[in-house]
C-alpha cells in the first residue's frame, strides 16, 4: 500500500512540475497575446516545410522560436534528424546552437523564450537547463516522451534517503529565477493531443511523430496558420512580433493553400 500510495505522489509531482497554467507564467494580458503569437508561428513554421509520411526529407514535424528580451522572434528552427542524418538534431537543440553561433560572445540565454510545437524532450530540457532559458512554452504533449521538465526538478531525496536532488537550473543563476515550462493554451494544441490519442488507440505502436506526419494533424496546422494570417491585434506593442511570426509563412502560400 505504502508503495502505491508513493508512486502516486510522484506521479502528481511530476505532473505539477513539468506542466503549469500558462497564466501562471504570462501575468499580463499583453504577454498571454505575444505568447498566442508565438504559438502561431511555431506551428506555421512547420507548415511551412510539411513533411509527408512516405518522406525521411528533412525531419518530424517540430518547429521552434526563439524570442529575444525585447519580444522579438530572433531564430527559428525544425527539426532536421533526417536532414542530417544526426539524431540530436531536434528543432529546439538546433534553434539554440544557431543563435548562439549566429552571435559570437552569447554563450547564455537568459530571460529568452523558446516557444515549441512539441512537448521537449530530455535532451533539449536539458540544454535549456544548460543555456539559462528562462521559459519554455509548448503546444502538444508527447505522450511518448513527454515530462523531461518534471523529472529534472524532481526532488526524490524527500522520500528516498538515496535519491537525487532537482538538476541544477541555471535560468536561476543568470536570470534570478526559475526556469518556468508551460503548456499553451490554443485549442490546436488540445484537438493535436486529443487526434494523436486516439490514433495511438487504434495502433498502439503508433509514436507521436508518427502521428505528426498525418493529414488529421496538417489540418489543425493550418487552422494555426490562417489564425496568424487573420490574427487581429489587441495591444499594439505586439505589432512587430507579429511581423516576425508572419514572415515565418510566405503570404502567397496562404493564399494558394499550397502547403
Amino acid at each position: 500500500m505504502k508503495a502505491v500510495t508513493r508512486l502516486f505522489l510522484v506521479s502528481m509531482v511530476l505532473v505539477l512540475l513539468s506542466t503549469s497554467a500558462i497564466t501562471a507564467n504570462a501575468h499580463t494580458p499583453q504577454q498571454l497575446e505575444r505568447d498566442r503569437i508565438c504559438m502561431l508561428a511555431a506551428y506555421s513554421l512547420v507548415l511551412s516545410d510539411w513533411q509527408e509520411s512516405n518522406q525521411k526529407i528533412r525531419g518530424y514535424n517540430i518547429g521552434s522560436v526563439l524570442v529575444s528580451p525585447e519580444n522579438r522572434i530572433v531564430c527559428h528552427a525544425r527539426d532536421s534528424v533526417y536532414e542530417t542524418q544526426n539524431n540530436t538534431q531536434h528543432s529546439a537543440v538546433r534553434l539554440m546552437t544557431q543563435y548562439l553561433a549566429a552571435n559570437k560572445g552569447l554563450s547564455i540565454l537568459p530571460d529568452y523564450t523558446i516557444y515549441t510545437t512539441l512537448e521537449p524532450c530530455a535532451m533539449c530540457t536539458g540544454m535549456m537547463f544548460f543555456t539559462g532559458v528562462s521559459r519554455v512554452v509548448y503546444g502538444q504533449k508527447d505522450l511518448c516522451c513527454g515530462g523531461a521538465v518534471g523529472r529534472l526538478k524532481l526532488n526524490s531525496k524527500k522520500w528516498n534517503k538515496s535519491g537525487y536532488t532537482p538538476y541544477p537550473d541555471l535560468s536561476t543563476r543568470y536570470a534570478h529565477k526559475e526556469f518556468g515550462a508551460a503548456k499553451s493554451d490554443l485549442p490546436y494544441c488540445e484537438e493535436l493531443e486529443q487526434a494523436c490519442a486516439q490514433a495511438m488507440r487504434r495502433l498502439p505502436t503508433l509514436r507521436t511523430t508518427d502521428f505528426l506526419k498525418s493529414s488529421e494533424a496538417k489540418k489543425i496546422y493550418e487552422e494555426a496558420a490562417h489564425e496568424l494570417w487573420n490574427y487581429k491585434l489587441e495591444y499594439p506593442e505586439n505589432s512587430k512580433l507579429l511581423e516576425d511570426a508572419r514572415k515565418l509563412v510566405p503570404r502567397e502560400m496562404m493564399i494558394d493553400g499550397n502547403f
